[in-house]
């Protein structure tokens, strides 16, 4: 057991450097995605075009784009609307769903990332402008926004 133990705790040693220098992470970025000012939204029967691009983060810390070998896109619920293996989601005119989510899936050589979007049924936000007077017990305060 004495000289097993050596051989044993070298072979560890080198499959966990292995391991470290092997990991690497891959992302996959979907575009058009949700705002700050809100989570991406489609009024029924119109149209969004999607892509996706796979990112993968180096041991430098660096993020380089990866080629992806298939590429497949879906929408769930179905009842949400339809997606072309190109990316191109149309909303159901019969949407009975207030949201779906868009899927894509992307197969890199032998590794398989998805990443998904939120898309919400109903109108765009809407920025509201407001002008006006601040005014206190004494009357107009002066230089005050609103």
């Amino acid at each position: 057991m004495r000289g097993k133990l050596p051989l044993i705790l070298a072979i560890l040693l080198c499959s966990t450097t292995f391991a470290f220098s092997q990991n690497t992470r891959m992302v996959l970025e979907i575009t058009p995605s949700h705002t700050p000012a809100g989570p991406l939204t489609v009024k029924p029967g119109e149209q969004i075009q999607f892509s996706a691009t796979a990112w993968e983060w180096t041991a430098a810390g660096l993020k380089q784009q990866v080629q992806i070998g298939q590429l497949t896109w879906t929408v769930d619920p179905a009842s949400f609307g339809s997606i072309t293996s190109g990316g191109l989601l149309t909303a159901s005119t019969q949407n009975t769903s207030p949201r779906g989510v868009v899927i894509a899936t992307a197969q890199i050589g032998p590794i398989t990332i998805r990443a998904d979007v939120v898309v919400m049924l109903g109108s765009p936000a809407v920025t509201h402008t407001f002008e006006g007077s601040v005014s206190d017990a004494n009357g107009p305060v002066h230089e005050a926004t609103v």
